[in-house]
């Protein structure tokens, strides 16, 4: 029914209208109760109305960005004109400073001067996020750069709010009560996650950090001041929040998605309203209501939330965007990957004792890569274009990437940009003189992969190897070869190809300097060949892997002499959910991937690969009822690839998925051969223990969800007992479940999850919508796509978390020479201490950031190559706290700042 407006256990109030909806969906408002005058007793015998005019802006969603550009342009008028003519004291911009700066971007100056003096003068209130983000699929640095960026903004315009606004998140990590502090903010607001029965708790964050929370137990989304009967609506919503108030001073947030203030009456429906109500009625901003809630709470016992909050009893929290088109988290844990170990580290050696490193370029960087993980984006529950337009903007982000390196590489003199006056290695040069960068904060020994381009001159195939910059021979595998050209564009000369190969090889390097660069030359020498294998097997010295005849892996641990079987099985079920949540139909099917032909098998003494095809036949989707699989079956083919090093005992897999299928869900299934309790993932600075095998349902009642049975991960699981166990890594894939099968764990890591609509009112795991119902057959990800993980055995939980941070961040191939100006910038000697940022701060200057993901105390050495004359810990703004020395104490769960000032001159 088109025109419907509907109430949405979502986000909060009225909502609409919406082409299509016609049941409650994600957004709800209190409204039952009686009407008239209000008469609120107890402690509401003589309350204090706070009215906090607000829009909540989500920069794309089911329109795209530009639509809503334009759209704000109205809204933002009339902004300005109510708070210019004093119809409202202040309005608050929904926390975030992105939406004032596009709006900016399109405004005349005249409006442009306006806007900077209504925020000058503080009644409009912006800040202090960058983007509103999700935040379970960002890493934490992400988070922090959020709000580093906001803050920079706010200084920008003139003003910010110090206030940890979090309305709309589909759940919070365990950690933000501390990043929220790092900031110098004590107080948040929340909606999602929460089911209290009173309006304000303090929440607890992983290392202890508390923060005076105040709870929107109806929501954000109440534009009720707008409607004709006005008076009688705000006294049931009142009546409808009285009981869990903590104080007298009771709560409403006028406003709701790109809304603005309609009534031209505003200042005369405030005053009838004082009337009406009987008792006091203030105009306030979200701060100025958190600091009287704090106030007058002072000895009070508030209930006091632990950790990650995701209860979803009082309101959605949406638990299967973390699986909706996963090639969206693939990419963006890409750039966060490649910037936060790579980038920024390369340019803070680069630019030792320099003024001109390109600090600004850097921060363009992370707005574009922010810009894709405001909710709405990085879950990727909006509207087809919308995610075109993530992708795009994604390529974006990596070409300048790309820049930023190559420019670096030629100010530090590693490798040139020009031909006529070269600065290091000439732009025309192959990789016979090359570098690795070790991200990590430790040396590294064992086999390293790279890929070397060689031109046609230099006769590689009579035999080569490479050589350290000791002297040291490495053991060297030519994996594979193909022929190539090299693209090259100068400077100051006409662009060119160079025609030679491509090399992939392995190699065992003696020692990779933590955070630094190590060099490598192309010799002459003795390399190894890749041999073909008959059996399907690979193996080393530490464990066996053997592909079966239904398609599953089956792991041999050497060491503990323990067998897991039907590993890596690929199957489906179908879904007759959207782009929020997965749904069961009443009629499933399940479809398991079977082999394909023979693999094709090949050894040498560093690594071994072995790449097979399965074949997944499947339903080709649901039926009309969206009950039961169509009878037409399809072929998803995946091409797995499986590597083995030498001195692991982790495998990596690749699995290239052509999908054919709509409305299924693809696992990847890993046995444990053991019943866990718990497993273990990470978050945002955290490692969190999880129960495994919650009992499932797949019905909710109207207005619900059903409870929450998937975890998230950034980037692995620890699905181990002190018997033993499987680690599980991962790029993107930061969905999974643990189900007990067979009286043992098993582990679901999502692939992908193929939907056709943004949302639909009537799946049997959600009573309800969670937006408009629109069509979205990009959902669907009839695609090629490109998974990267691992598993394998493993120890404790910080041998885990080792292992995924190798398999993400492993040694770099860099072009190009250093010379002898390539010092480590940090090592640390605790195997527990996480390095999460490296980067130039100014020319004598690094910052790093550390956190301590264990529940006890952890002491550290920081050693350096650099001439270290003091080192500092501040809080994440950059403000100093306390002289430091090399001699590092991080309490549990600390997330510790550093600013390490040097002598070093690139």
């Amino acid at each position: 029914m088109a025109g419907v407006t509907t109430r949405h256990p979502g986000r909060s109030g009225l909502v609409g209208p919406f082409p299509g909806t016609s049941r409650p969906s994600r957004y709800r408002t209190i409204m039952a109760g009686r009407q008239g005058s209000c008469h609120l007793g107890g402690i509401m015998d003589k309350p204090t109305l706070h009215i906090v005019f607000h829009t909540h802006w989500d920069r794309e969603w089911y329109e795209a960005f530009e639509t809503y550009r334009h759209r704000l342009m109205k809204v933002m008028v009339r902004i300005i004109e109510a708070l210019e003519q004093d119809e409202i004291a202040c309005f608050v911009l929904d926390g975030q400073t992105l939406p004032l700066d596009d709006y900016l971007e399109v405004a005349g100056s005249a409006w442009q001067k306006r806007v900077a003096a209504l925020i000058a003068s503080g009644r409009l209130v912006i800040g202090p996020w960058y983007i509103a983000m999700d935040e379970f699929l960002v890493q934490g640095e992400s988070i922090i750069r959020n709000l580093e960026l906001g803050h920079k903004a706010c200084q920008r315009h003139g003003g910010s709010q110090v206030f940890g606004y979090l309305p709309d998140t589909f759940g919070h990590v365990s950690q933000m009560p501390q990043i929220l502090k790092g900031f110098g903010i004590d107080k948040a607001m929340m909606w999602r996650g929460v089911d209290l029965d009173k309006h304000a708790f303090a929440w607890e964050g992983a290392d202890g950090s508390r923060l005076l929370t105040i709870f929107l137990s109806a929501g954000y989304y109440q534009h009720i001041l707008n409607e004709p009967d006005y008076l009688e609506k705000v006294s049931t919503y009142l009546e409808g929040i009285k009981a869990k108030a903590v104080t007298d001073d009771m709560l409403l947030t006028a406003g709701g998605d790109h809304l603005m203030p309609v009534a031209d009456d505003i200042g005369e429906r405030l005053q009838a309203l004082r009337t009406f109500l009987g008792h006091p009625v203030k105009v306030n901003d979200f701060t100025g209501y958190a600091k009287i809630i704090a106030a007058k709470t002072v000895g009070q016992d508030l209930a006091v939330l632990k950790g990650e909050l995701r209860q979803n009893t009082n309101s959605y929290i949406l638990p299967n965007v973390w699986s909706t088109r996963s090639y969206l988290k693939v990419l963006n844990q890409t750039l966060e990957d490649v910037m936060t170990r790579v980038a920024e580290p390369l340019v803070a050696l680069a630019y030792l004792g320099r003024q001109d490193a390109p600090l600004t370029y850097v921060d363009s960087i992370w707005e574009d890569i922010l810009q894709n993980q405001p909710h709405d984006s990085i879950c990727g529950c909006s509207i087809d274009a919308v995610h075109q337009e993530n992708e795009m903007r994604a390529q974006k982000a990596r070409q300048k990437i790309d820049a930023l390196l190559t420019g670096t590489s030629a100010d530090a003199g590693w490798k040139a940009m020009t031909v006529y006056q070269p600065s290091g290695r000439p732009i025309h040069d192959d990789d016979r003189r090359f570098m690795l960068f070790q991200p990590l904060p430790r040396p590294h020994e064992g086999v390293v992969e790279a890929t070397l381009f060689l031109n046609d001159a230099y006769s590689w195939q009579d035999g080569f190897a490479l050589e350290d910059e000791r002297g040291n021979l490495c053991e060297t595998v030519l994996i594979r070869s193909r022929k190539a050209r090299a693209f090259a564009s100068p400077l100051d000369a006409p662009p060119g190809f160079r025609h030679g190969h491509e090399l992939d090889v392995a190699f065992k390097s003696a020692h990779l300097k933590a955070t630094g660069l190590t060099r490598f030359a192309v010799v002459k020498g003795r390399h190894q060949d890749m041999i073909k294998a008959k059996a399907s097997v690979i193996e080393n010295a530490h464990v066996r892997i053997t592909l079966e005849q239904d398609g599953t892996l089956t792991l041999e641990d050497k060491a503990n002499h323990q067998t897991y079987r039907g590993l890596n099985r690929l199957q489906s079920t179908m879904d007759a959910g959207d782009t929020y949540n997965y749904a069961k139909p009443a009629d499933d099917l399940l479809s398991i991937a079977g082999l394909q032909g023979s693999p094709d098998v090949r050894q040498s003494g560093l690594i071994s690969i072995m790449t097979y095809r399965l074949v997944l036949e499947q339903p080709a989707g649901l039926d009309e009822t969206m009950t039961r699989p169509l009878a037409k079956k399809v072929s998803t083919k995946v091409d797995v690839t499986v590597t083995l090093t030498a001195d692991a005992r982790q495998a990596r897999v690749r699995a290239i998925v052509d999908q054919k299928a709509r409305d299924h869900r693809l696992v990847v299934v890993f046995p444990t051969h053991r019943l866990l309790e718990t497993t273990f993932s990470d978050s945002a600075y955290d490692l969190v223990e999880r129960q495994a095998g919650r009992q499932e349902s797949f019905v909710a009642e109207k207005g619900k969800e059903v409870p929450v049975v998937v975890d998230p991960s950034l980037s692995f699981i620890h699905a181990a007992d002190q018997s033993g166990g499987l680690v599980i890594m991962h790029r993107g894939l930061q969905e999974y479940q643990t189900k007990t099968e067979e009286k043992q764990t098993s582990v679901h890591l999502t692939m992908v999850r193929s939907v056709g609509y943004l949302s639909r009112d009537d799946i049997p795991s959600r009573g309800g919508g969670a937006g408009p119902s629109m069509p979205t057959p990009e959902a669907q990800c009839l695609r090629q796509m490109a998974f990267d993980y691992g598993f394998g055995v493993t120890g404790d939980v910080i041998s885990s978390l080792r292992v995924a941070e190798y398999f993400r961040y492993p040694p770099v191939f860099v072009s190009g020479d250093a010379g002898s100006a390539r010092p480590s910038l940090i090592a640390l000697d605790d195997e527990a201490v996480t390095l999460t940022s490296l980067r130039h701060l100014k020319a004598d200057v690094i910052e790093v950031r550390l956190y301590n993901p264990t529940q006890g105390k952890r002491t550290c050495r920081l050693a350096s190559d650099l001439d270290i004359t003091s080192v500092a810990e501040t809080d994440m703004r950059g403000g100093f706290v306390r002289p430091a020395t090399t001699t590092i104490v991080l309490p549990p769960k600390a997330v510790m700042t550093l600013t390490i000032t040097h002598k070093n001159s690139g």
